[in-house]
């Protein structure tokens, strides 16, 4: 049923001689942020600062800020709140040597109209530094092509949910942060560092959360319909291989599958089957990649999901997903974990306010946690990093969590005609953002 599109990023051999792994490893850390954030479509209902006349630059100012914002530090801070951060000084001034290597920043939006999508367009463009950065492409996808269009340094992948490309879109924005293909960070190998000096090459989708996932199409008992719209980001290593004693270079590329979306409002009915159908494209995506190189290490899906931890659909999503029936992997159990849930029980800072929906109002006291970013580790399986290779070698993955901040979303507006200042939410849902960490140590491999 899910075709995957395939890969056009490239997955470069070690040698063909007979490799060793060294007692010395290269690692590499990564730093990947994901925001998620439903921007409240352009509602003629909106009136006053809740309109979307008022929001769209307030709301195209965050984005744009997100490409800037540095992990160890927080995008708006909480007036009067310093948030819940269970971290001690030890493991902060730990956290401030390590400094992984600021990679990707991937942005989940929903509630996106054709016009608000221009708008957001149109602000990036204008505030880019370089015009060069604003290019049309299409991309190739699986299901439905997710229109693909690079503005203001991010990639935007974007399909609306209804015929002829209309209604609501769960818009992908990716954001490849470029650094010095030679800067040395710590606690990682000189030469094992992200080249950025040309723009990857993206696969991406989207599907309909109904029975007829390849085509507009709402489920049964829903309300609307509803997408997903995911995006695969390679992340290619290069490595310190050496024959003969000369340093031969190589590298792999992994890849990281995002996915976003939109669930139902009124059926939980239909949430239980958007939950099982995630987890299924998931599974296949994971077993098509069992006969190609595209070397698929984690797995982010967040998005707007109408329910909250304790409602079945969700928790249908956390259930242990098994997968079987691929000789590159063989039979493993894969594991959404909710970054929220994850950052308190490891005591990693949690910041910001405790609710993702505040319905227009800053100092709403009721909890309403929808907005969710889950993540899932996949195993790497042996020779992985060196399709070559006989050796049973794998390379050691880490992808988890190391922040959760509810950002404030907030804006301060001078009233016309006035002195007088306003303060207010740029959207009925806060935007939630995670820090993720990724490491990847690979065997030094040396060829005689």
């Amino acid at each position: 049923m899910y075709s995957p599109s395939e890969s056009t990023s490239t997955t470069l051999s070690c040698s063909h001689n007979a490799p060793i792994a060294s007692s010395s490893n290269n690692t590499e850390r990564f730093q990947i942020n994901v925001c998620s954030f439903n921007i409240r479509y352009d509602s003629l209902l909106d009136f006053g600062n809740k309109s979307w006349r008022v929001r769209k630059a307030l709301v195209s100012k965050f984005i744009q800020d997100l490409s800037h914002h540095h992990p160890n530090h927080q995008i708006v801070p909480n007036q009067g709140e310093e948030g819940n951060s269970s971290s001690s000084p030890h493991d902060q001034d730990r956290e401030e040597t390590k400094k992984p290597l600021l990679v990707y920043t991937l942005l989940g939006l929903q509630e996106v109209l054709e016009n608000q999508l221009q708008d957001i367009k149109n602000y990036l463009a204008s505030s880019s530094e370089s015009s060069s950065n604003t290019t049309s492409t299409t991309s190739s996808a699986s299901i439905l092509p997710s229109q693909k269009q690079t503005f203001g340094g991010f990639s935007i992948f974007s399909t609306g949910r209804e015929a002829k490309n209309g209604g609501e879109h769960c818009t992908v924005m990716v954001h490849l942060h470029h650094t010095d293909p030679m800067m040395n960070h710590p606690n990682s190998d000189p030469v094992a560092t992200y080249p950025t000096t040309t723009t990857p090459n993206y696969s991406s989708g989207t599907f309909w959360l109904s029975e007829t996932p390849e085509k507009p199409s709402r489920y049964w008992d829903a309300a609307c319909y509803r997408i997903a719209t995911w995006v695969k980001v390679p992340i290619p290593i290069k490595r310190n291989d050496q024959e003969e004693g000369k340093a031969t270079g190589g590298s792999t590329t992994y890849h990281l599958l995002y996915i976003n979306t939109h669930w139902d409002h009124f059926s939980s009915r239909a949430c239980m089957h958007s939950a099982k159908l995630i987890k299924n494209f998931v599974k296949e995506q994971v077993l098509t990649n069992n006969n190609s190189d595209e070397n698929l290490i984690g797995v982010v899906v967040s998005g707007d999901f109408n329910c909250t931890v304790e409602d079945k659909a969700f928790q249908e999503l956390l259930q242990p997903l098994e997968i079987e029936g691929s000789e590159r992997y063989g039979k493993f159990s894969l594991q959404f974990r909710n970054s929220y849930e994850y950052c308190k029980e490891h005591k990693l800072p949690v910041l910001g306010k405790e609710t993702t929906f505040n319905n227009w109002s800053l100092n709403s006291s009721k909890v309403t946690r929808i907005d969710h970013i889950l993540f899932a580790e996949i195993p790497c399986p042996p020779t992985q990093g060196c399709s070559t290779s006989t050796t049973t070698t794998s390379p050691h993955i880490s992808f988890t969590p190391t922040k959760y901040e509810c950002c404030q979303g907030t804006a301060e507006l001078v009233m016309q005609g006035s002195n007088k200042k306003e303060i207010i939410v740029i959207s009925d849902h806060y935007p939630i953002l995670v820090n993720f960490t990724l490491e990847i140590e690979t065997p030094r491999v040396i060829t005689q």
